[in-house]
């Protein structure tokens, strides 16, 4: 048998091949994401009489678990047999005969996983698709590595936004600039970054418990807030500040999802079902600081109440926000 690489030199010409099957081959070229170019190598399979199944599995040892077109669980004796492939230069059969994993191509392997109707189907079924998986399996791996590259870039991207924001937010604590203006400022720094219309922070008193709400913006709400006004800690029980100040664990997650992290009678429907995210900062001085987003950039709301907390008059930052 031979080793299906996307460099492999293929002797043998395919015995049989449909129309059908020279169409997908051609629709190759117009697959861009390594999903659609799988789903190609997919149909090629099923149109073979003796598949029953297929399914085109990569990233076997990422992060977030293999990922596989058709996306669908996939059986511990698959995934062992398309783990044991993606090590052999050969297809590697299953015990029962029925099953195979063939190996697209050597360097972070893409598995083609095929079932058939008779044990006897299986070496066939390899011997008639090999000229067509070497083609294939070659788009498959460009196309993996076109969007590691892509993933690449937009991560140095993000890193050097982070870099800049972080920069811009430094710069501000050493202005001479107005408290309201420095947070109004931090505010659409955090907005460079991610979905921040929503954006409030508050100061938390231990000895009295209260907090005071120093910066507030919201679409919808906009009622002023007196930075100076102290706000008894019980008239907000059951709220997402009040479940943070008491609980000192950040959440996130769209309405539901907070539901789930505290208790069932959470009364304040703060995120309208967008993620939201709310913590609070080990050593700051700060209490939570709530920023409704599609990404949460932590680190910059780390630094901005570490930075705030230095900015702050010793009266009220007696203590440490709860530890995140």
């Amino acid at each position: 048998m031979m080793e299906f690489v996307a460099n492999a030199d293929i002797q043998s010409p395919p015995k049989r091949v449909t129309s059908a099957q020279l169409e997908l081959l051609s629709r190759l070229a117009d697959a861009g994401t390594p999903k659609e170019v799988a789903a190609v190598i997919v149909r090629l399979a099923r149109e073979q009489a003796e598949c029953d199944s297929a399914i085109v599995v990569w990233d076997l040892d990422g992060e977030g678990g293999p990922a596989s077109e058709p996306a669908i669980p996939m059986a511990a004796a698959d995934l062992k047999l398309a783990r044991t492939a993606s090590m052999s230069p050969v297809p590697v059969f299953s015990s029962d005969g029925r099953r195979v994993a063939i190996r697209l191509f050597e360097t972070n392997p893409a598995i083609l996983l095929l079932a058939t109707r008779m044990p006897s189907d299986a070496p066939d079924l390899v011997k008639v698709m090999q000229e067509q998986l070497r083609i294939a399996g070659r788009h498959l791996w460009r196309a993996l590595e076109s969007a590691a590259l892509e993933v690449s870039h937009l991560r140095l991207e993000r890193s050097e936004k982070l870099q800049g924001a972080l920069f811009a937010i430094s710069d501000l604590a050493g202005s001479d600039r107005d408290m309201s203006d420095v947070l109004r400022s931090i505010h659409a720094i955090v907005g460079t970054l991610m979905y921040a219309e929503n954006f409030f922070i508050v100061l938390y008193n231990d000895e009295r418990d209260t907090l005071r709400f120093l910066y507030f913006a919201d679409v919808e709400d906009t009622r002023p807030r007196d930075p100076n006004l102290e706000i008894p800690m019980q008239t907000r029980e059951n709220s997402l500040t009040w479940y943070l100040i008491r609980g000192g664990k950040p959440l996130m997650g769209d309405t539901e999802q907070l539901r789930a992290q505290m208790w069932p009678h959470l009364e304040w429907s703060y995120s309208n079902g967008t993620p939201t995210l709310l913590f609070g900062v080990e050593n700051s001085g700060v209490g939570p600081a709530l920023v409704e987003g599609v990404r949460v950039t932590v680190d910059v709301f780390r630094f901005t109440l570490r930075i705030y907390s230095r900015m702050s008059p010793p009266e009220v930052t007696s203590r440490a926000a709860p530890t995140p």
